[in-house]
């Protein structure tokens, strides 16, 4: 009888699918190659190095053009505009705790790939003691608040750059408290009717002060004054400034004017104000004992327990050089009620921020609580500001991410959800205590899916409003990753890093596979069609996406496999930049080459396509892929029946090349004007055939399509040869598709 054949149309193509019986149309592995909006899977865009090449005197002695070669590992990257991205900063540190940003217009040969950052007393933040890193646990976190750039890193004091220079974020401690006295009456032009206290009783008062920084940020209460006491009816015997005995006769009746002493800031301080008690003595009317009353002493008393810790604001001295105010404000003239548990330090053992509701969020090594300061003022934190998040669950906690609706908190095992606002107060709920992050860096809000996250056995998603525990659920988002996942070295999850890079519309992931240390490879998801990728030969420190209209992807580099002109520095990632081999390939041996090569081949590998069941005797006759070649070849292997080891001889060898000649390769910057034609590149059909001595038999066949050059491949057809069949059906119609003629498979 003759020969049967039939064509199986696989289209259109999707992203890695590595379960036992996943459909045709997705590949068991895709490597360096990105959805595009033609509906096919081209090669990934390259990256190219950033800092510039300044002849520098390495501590060896020789001459370095690449400075990072000599110097400390870079830990931790962002990117930070102000003004609508008029100004903009690639803020980086290493790993001995030096804080830099990028400024690619400097020449010096010492300072050519970043400028300082300084601080308010022009010091450098550099290794002399000023900062740590903490990389080998969590490198330094940074967040936006307004146009100002937090940092923390669980060791140095909190930071916060405003473009210009870089200073602790609020006060470390409280001032001293001030010294207050009565102002001596030779101080005075004549008796003096409005002033301090009450005329028809006594009067006690305390004082305490704060220090404010130029972004309004006020510190913690001092320790009160000593308790100012005096009356007005009495004659009153104090000290005066020189501590010369002042006395003060019986005769008339007029309030005092009070001389408040106050302690000057630390660099950075740009105001202190000053608060003081009401009258902490009960009023005449109210003192006396009758008839199962109290004492006048222990009204008194009580009276300065309720009051004595209650300051109303007095007033503001707008510098920090002036020690001396005379306050003259009575008591009905005061301003607004504060209480020492209304301020705070921003924690200094802090090791992540978030933004919710104009407050910020701090987490990190205390243990299991979550602190946040008052609404808009970011470096001040009342003590009673915290949720203790200890349940059966006792991890710490290890991420967070401010959505519209919550503040999404994560434990190892458990996520909770933060709702409300500073005015109705701030309450947190359980949302599970089954699945938790294991890397604050990898939580990103992915545009159209949810909120992705990394947990130990895969990626996660969070969907829903977070309005309401009941209305958010989360799933396995991975689940098609199963080998890749086996791979990944979760004991280095504080190095991961994540973006969205919008242009490409992807999530990625850097982790560290195998044996790594560092991350080695990005798990990319596109999030427009839910395809998974993976992208090699990308190890990176840092990694972070521009806010504008570029969305560039810079990275702080760190591999021996660069040829990018050098091993560390900053890279970025785009559509005009390419991996192929250039011409620093002299300063590599010829196994490292071919390492670099393997690790830059883009790849797509389908999946093992089951035919067991359908036919006797299949064997396959020919694949013909639909590519764009852009001028450059195509390599093509086939494996049989899941063999790993063995692939399937085809016409000449186990691997076929097939150059992608289109006939139109463009033109442009070679043709001559008014005579050559400048031309696209257009889809071209590349065939691959099979060797006649393999009939079969054949139940499954997995094709891997490879070129270290730009290819795109949109979809492929296998065609087979038939012999005896029980039940002879179109494979694409058996596939789920239309036609051999029109369709393949359509999801």
């Amino acid at each position: 009888m003759s020969i049967k054949t039939s064509k199986f149309i696989v289209t259109p193509l999707r992203g890695m699918d590595q379960r036992w019986e996943a459909r045709p149309n997705h590949a068991s592995y895709i490597q360096n190659m990105t959805w595009s909006d033609q509906d096919s899977w081209r090669s990934s865009y390259g990256y190219r190095k950033i800092n510039p090449d300044i002849a520098v005197v390495g501590d060896d002695g020789t001459t370095i053009l690449n400075v990072f070669e000599d110097g400390p590992i870079l830990s931790s990257l962002y990117w930070f505009c102000q003004h609508g991205n008029a100004l903009q900063w690639l803020v980086y540190e290493n790993q001995r705790g030096h804080l830099r940003y990028f400024n690619g217009s400097t020449t010096d040969a010492v300072n050519g790939y970043g400028s300082w950052m300084y601080d308010v007393s022009g010091g450098l933040f550099d290794s002399t003691g000023s900062r740590n890193c903490l990389f080998e646990q969590s490198a330094t976190f940074f967040t936006m608040y307004g146009s100002n750039l937090y940092m923390v890193n669980g060791i140095d004091a909190p930071i916060v750059f405003d473009g210009r220079k870089a200073t602790r974020a609020g006060f470390s401690g409280k001032p001293s408290p001030p010294m207050v006295y009565i102002t001596p009456k030779s101080m005075i032009a004549g008796e003096f009717k409005s002033g301090v206290g009450y005329t028809d009783s006594g009067n006690q008062y305390k004082y305490v002060v704060t220090f404010v920084n130029e972004r309004g940020q006020e510190s913690r209460f001092s320790n009160p004054s000593e308790k100012l006491e005096f009356a007005t009816k009495v004659a009153v015997t104090t000290k005066n400034s020189v501590g010369a005995i002042v006395t003060f006769p019986a005769t008339g009746s007029y309030r005092r004017l009070v001389t408040v002493h106050i302690p000057t800031g630390p660099p950075g301080t740009v105001a202190r104000r000053i608060y003081r008690t009401q009258n902490m003595v009960s009023f005449s009317e109210e003192i006396g004992a009758g008839s199962g009353g109290v004492s006048s002493i222990t009204t008194e008393k009580l009276r300065e327990a309720q009051y004595g810790r209650e300051f109303y604001y007095v007033t503001e001295i707008q510098d920090n050089v002036c020690k001396i105010y005379q306050d003259h404000i009575s008591d009905v003239e005061l301003g607004g009620l504060s209480i020492s548990e209304d301020f705070g330090d921003f924690p200094r053992n802090a090791t992540m921020l978030a933004v919710f509701k104009n407050t910020m969020f701090v987490a990190g090594e205390m243990n299991e609580e979550l602190m946040y300061s008052r609404p808009m003022q970011p470096e001040v934190f009342p003590i009673d500001n915290v949720f203790n998040l200890s349940d059966n669950q006792t991890s710490l906690i290890t991420g967070m991410y401010a959505t519209g609706d919550s503040l999404v908190v994560f434990k190892y095992r458990a996520i909770y959800l933060v709702k409300g606002d500073p005015v109705n107060g701030f309450f947190a709920q359980t949302l599970t205590t089954d699945i938790g992050c294991i890397c604050n860096e990898s939580i990103r809000e992915v545009p159209g899916v949810g909120l992705v996250f990394l947990a130990n056995d895969g990626i996660y998603v969070l969907e829903g409003t977070y309005s309401t525990a009941s209305q958010t659920k989360f799933f396995k988002l991975s689940q098609g990753l199963r080998e890749i996942f086996k791979r990944v070295n979760t004991e280095f999850a504080h190095k991961f890093r994540s973006v969205i890079n919008h242009s490409d519309r992807e999530y990625w992931l850097s982790v560290c596979l195998d044996s790594d240390t560092s991350p080695n490879t990005i798990i990319k998801f596109s999030y427009e069609i839910g395809a998974w990728s993976i992208y090699t030969d990308m190890p990176n420190v840092g990694m972070v996406e521009v806010q504008d209209h570029r969305s560039y992807i810079y990275f702080a580099g760190d591999s021996v496999r660069s040829l990018n002109g050098g091993a560390h520095g900053l890279y970025v990632y785009g559509g005009s930049n390419t991996n192929n081999i250039s011409s620093n390939v002299s300063k590599y041996t010829e196994e490292q080459l071919a390492t670099i090569v393997k690790a830059r081949t883009s790849i797509y590998e389908t999946v093992n396509v089951n035919f067991n069941g359908i036919y006797e005797n299949f064997a396959p006759a020919r694949v013909q892929a639909r590519v764009v070649g852009y001028g450059n070849t195509l390599d093509m292997q086939v494996f049989t029946n899941r063999d790993s080891d063995t692939k399937m001889a085809t016409s000449a060898t186990s691997t076929q090349s097939r150059p992608l000649e289109d006939q139109n390769f463009p033109l442009y910057g070679t043709a001559l004007y008014g005579v050559g034609i400048y031309r696209e590149h257009r889809p071209i059909v590349a065939r691959f055939d099979f060797s006649t001595a393999n009939k079969g038999p054949v139940s499954e066949i997995r094709l891997i399509f490879t070129s270290p050059f730009l290819f795109e491949i949109i979809n492929y057809e296998l065609e087979a040869r038939l012999g005896q069949s029980r039940d002879v059906i179109n494979l694409t119609e058996k596939f789920g598709g239309g036609s051999a003629s029109k369709g393949g498979i359509t999801r």
